[in-house]
């Protein structure tokens, strides 16, 4: 069964475990002239050359793999990441542009603003425009707000970060990590619980029994000095969420030492 991807997987595995580079080396080699569309067979191909330090023959396998896999948003940004690793920023970057043609997804426009943020060089404003560009395609990806959020946020303007995440939270209410860093900018940027308190409300009321909501909540109170107020929140999670493991770990962890091992065992 020459082109049953997952005999020659199972067959690399092997070579992993109990044999050697070279017989690996060349046992990936066949699959791939076999299973020319199995993205994770290149993958694993490319990678075992990077480990051994051969970055040109990795290289070499990635482009032989983007003949048979031109839309591979996989192998794309396996490719970036081997330049990006290696300090080929700029190659990295323009890989990263063509995949915006040929792969275009939000992870890799993501990507795309990562290495913008990452690289001392870029141009100023580089990582909000592509952040732009990709939240035009693709309204409902979050981390692409959150993203573009903390980009303001780092330029010093607070107030573009906060139109930032209500905007982003006009388009994905559901996203409890945008919730809680929205909050988070209002904690940091106002030095008051007060916004940041109600920021977590709204997003209860959107967000019914959600523990991780909670635990903020909770958490927030306690930064402030507000105890009564983050036990209290804290009983309240415990009967809405009684089966949550977050909420009680949190339990465990705010409860006097004496009573800690009590609390664990309750």
């Amino acid at each position: 069964f020459p082109t049953a991807r997952g005999i020659w997987r199972a067959a690399a595995a092997l070579e992993q475990r109990h044999g050697s580079f070279e017989a690996l080396d060349a046992l990936l080699k066949q699959a791939c002239e076999h299973c020319p569309t199995a993205e994770d067979l290149w993958l694993m191909a490319a990678k075992q050359q990077w480990l051994h330090g051969d970055v040109p023959t990795a290289r070499a396998i990635l482009r032989d793999a983007f003949k048979t896999n031109p839309n591979s948003e996989r192998i794309w940004l396996a490719a970036v990441k081997l330049e990006w690793e290696n300090g080929e920023i700029a190659l990295a970057r323009r890989l990263l542009a063509t995949a915006r043609e040929h792969a275009p997804s939000p992870r890799v426009w993501m990507k795309s603003a990562l290495l913008e943020r990452e690289d001392a060089d870029a141009p100023a404003g580089a990582e909000r425009a592509l952040l732009d560009e990709g939240l035009a395609r693709f309204p409902l990806d979050w981390k692409m707000w959150l993203m573009r959020a903390q980009a303001e946020e780092a330029g010093g303007d607070v107030e573009a970060a906060r139109a930032q995440y209500r905007q982003g939270l006009q388009h994905c209410p559901g996203c409890v990590p945008m919730w809680i860093a929205a909050a988070a900018l209002e904690e940091r940027a106002r030095g008051s619980v007060i916004k940041a308190r109600s920021v977590l409300e709204v997003a209860r009321l959107k967000n019914p029994a959600n523990a991780a909501l909670w635990r903020a909540a909770v958490r927030l109170e306690a930064r402030a000095g507000n105890h009564t107020l983050s036990a209290s929140l804290l009983a309240k999670a415990l009967q809405e969420c009684p089966t949550s493991g977050l909420l009680w770990a949190e339990n465990i962890r705010v409860a006097p030492r004496p009573q800690q091992k009590r609390r664990s065992m309750d």
